[in-house]
């Protein structure tokens, strides 16, 4: 996100200008919404301190430890190449998509950066990004220039094909999987679990 915005500053700026604009004008609303969010902060850190010894308090610990075990594990170097791998596939995926399309054929590198980013984020407002990463992506086409009608499509298309990878290469590596655990470890192992 803060690359995006570094290297996007004029385009992104003017985009924000104009989704924030409306609120920004209302500066007592501004004011009493961003106590509002001080507050909430506040009080979060106040329940979790009276909490953190119950089920969700060592749930919450546990999702720390879990982003925190990055740091412990024993290939953490190949684990953080992998991350990286996949998410400049979603980029090359994105990048490749601008291509097929007329209306968006003439889009840079970083129009494609713009996109992965702010699609990303629709991803997790909804589960698996169903309705929200298309809107997301056509909102950003759009500061782009693009056809709200295309990018909408172009949003649409590209979660599609996001989501179909997903499904049959998952599907096919539960099928794989049994079996070349069977030739990696040994019929004995298995057996002996």
């Amino acid at each position: 996100v803060i690359l995006a915005f570094l290297l996007q500053a004029g385009v992104l700026s003017d985009y924000m200008d104009s989704v924030l604009g409306a609120y920004l004008s209302k500066g007592p609303v501004l004011a009493v919404a961003v106590g509002a969010g001080l507050l909430m902060f506040v009080l979060l850190i106040v329940v979790y301190r009276k909490i953190r010894h119950s089920r969700i308090g060592l749930f919450l610990a546990g999702v720390g430890d879990g982003i925190m075990s990055i740091l412990r594990m024993k290939r953490s170097g190949l684990f953080l190449f992998h991350t990286f791998m996949i998410w400049l596939c979603y980029f090359g995926q994105i990048y490749v998509g601008f291509k097929c399309i007329v209306a968006t054929e003439a889009l840079s590198v970083l129009a494609g950066l713009s996109v992965l980013i702010f699609g990303s984020l629709g991803m997790i407002v909804t589960p698996g990004g169903l309705g929200a990463y298309p809107i997301a992506v056509q909102n950003i086409l759009v500061v782009y220039g693009i056809d709200p009608a295309y990018g909408f499509a172009f949003g649409w298309v590209a979660w599609s094909a996001q989501t179909f990878t997903i499904l049959i290469l998952g599907a096919a590596a539960l099928l794989i999987l049994p079996a070349y655990n069977r030739k990696r470890y040994g019929q004995d192992t298995m057996d002996n679990q």
